[in-house]
């Protein structure tokens, strides 16, 4: 893959750090000698910078390796001046650094009884829609706030903010980003080291309404667990309007023939079973009932197959599937449709690639999360003193000639906010259409 030029990762990283410069006290603090917590999060800073390179199968391909070793410096100075008072955010700093390797697979976690404390958010749920980020869920005294664009957050302009909240996570797509920011925009230790809040987590949020008057909203994680528990969300819309195709809890693997309709509409959100065989055994099953349906004269005239939730896992599992529509004779006669967004990522994206080219399959809706050139196969080592763990990647994958950063679908449907806020699904309405 193309090498990223240093100056761009000089500009991001740095511009990152720089917004949270007015907590630095790194050039006063005691030498980390004298401070055990400080000296564990050096040793294991230096783990990180050593280790990883080395068990990584390219750490290199899109990053310099002084652009690496930079960028080790600019942290340790940074998590020196953190980790005492605030260890979740020096932890944030450990996770941006992994990111610079611009590997998605190759992340940062913590361990239960580590020094960095359970992680808190911010009591709301959000989508990046094509118009931008919109709260779904509130809680019942900020319901005025829900299905309304976000524009600024902590201040700062929603498009800085979230070229911010971009640098601790990797991604080989804009789908990526969206998905990282989504979820990082609600975690506070990331708002404190990304300069978007406070050091009580409290954090602004500009919001615009109908006719593009910005109000602003306040969100303040929880004190306690009980205080957690006892918020109540308005949601927009509720659980109970959401569409038969997106249904929320549903199992992992399922399908069904849609009432009064010749469609068949099968699920796939995760690349994993519970046990050996389940999973071939659950395709099985369901085969046989569109074939038992087919024979008794309930027509199924299209397929549409939902990878939209799939994050990947061991793409294997799927070839059963795969294997049964990849002859041309037993294909509905109305087509082979794929769901894909940015939650398609890994082994998802695999599977829906498979689809595509075995299968005769025409993929709708957002490009893929995940890439089909880049790095997998994850293994892991710890980082002992912090407490964490480091996944990496150990093989390289290339199903495409060029870049290949993303899966596009045939059909591009974006995730737009009218759409979901009436509880409608169009990348399934066009798959059918």
């Amino acid at each position: 893959m193309r090498r990223a030029p240093s100056q761009v990762f000089a500009a991001v990283f740095v511009g990152a750090v720089a917004a949270a410069r007015a907590q630095d006290a790194a050039t006063s603090a005691p030498s980390p000698a004298s401070r055990p917590a400080a000296a564990a999060w050096v040793a294991d800073l230096e783990l990180l910078r050593t280790e990883l390179p080395r068990r990584h199968v390219d750490a290199f391909a899109r990053t310099a390796e002084a652009d690496w070793r930079r960028a080790a410096e600019e942290t340790s100075r940074r998590v020196l001046a953190e980790c005492d008072a605030d260890p979740e955010a020096a932890f944030v700093r450990l996770q941006a650094f992994t990111a610079t390797l611009g590997d998605p697979h190759t992340t940062l976690a913590p361990k239960a009884g580590g020094l960095v404390p359970p992680a808190t958010r911010l009591p709301a749920a959000a989508i990046w829609f094509r118009e931008g980020l919109h709260f779904w869920a509130l809680p019942l005294d900020r319901a005025g706030f829900l299905a309304r664009p976000v524009t600024a957050i902590g201040g700062v302009p929603f498009d800085e903010a979230a070229a911010r909240l971009a640098t601790v996570f990797a991604s080989d797509n804009a789908s990526w980003r969206r998905k990282g920011v989504e979820d990082r925009v609600l975690d506070v230790a990331t708002l404190r080291a990304c300069g978007l809040c406070g050091a009580d987590g409290a954090t602004t949020f500009g919001v615009a309404d109908a006719d593009g008057d910005v109000e602003t909203l306040r969100l303040a994680p929880p004190r306690n667990a009980a205080e957690a528990k006892a918020i109540r969300f308005a949601r927009k819309p509720d659980f109970a309007r959401f569409p038969p195709t997106n249904l929320v809890g549903r199992p992992p693997f399922g399908g069904r023939r849609l009432a009064d309709s010749a469609t068949a509409f099968v699920w796939y959100d995760a690349c994993r079973e519970d046990r050996p065989g389940a999973l071939a055994a659950a395709i099985e099953r369901l085969l046989g009932e569109f074939a038992a349906a087919q024979a008794s004269g309930a027509a199924i005239d299209r397929l549409v197959v939902d990878l939209r939730r799939n994050l990947g896992g061991d793409s294997r599992l799927f070839r059963p599937f795969v294997d049964a529509y990849s002859d041309p004779k037993a294909r509905p006669p109305g087509g082979l449709f794929v769901l894909v967004g940015r939650n398609t990522y890994s082994s998802g994206v695999i599977n829906a690639w498979e689809l595509k080219t075995r299968c005769g399959a025409t993929l709708v809706g957002e490009p893929t999360g995940g890439a089909l050139n880049g790095c997998g196969e994850i293994r892991s080592f710890d980082l002992p003193n912090v407490g964490a763990t480091v996944f990496f990647s150990t093989k390289r994958f290339r199903f495409v000639e060029g870049e290949g950063r993303t899966l596009p679908p045939d059909v591009e449907v974006a995730v737009d906010a009218a759409s979901f806020f009436a509880g409608r699904d169009p990348a399934f309405e066009r798959a059918v259409r």
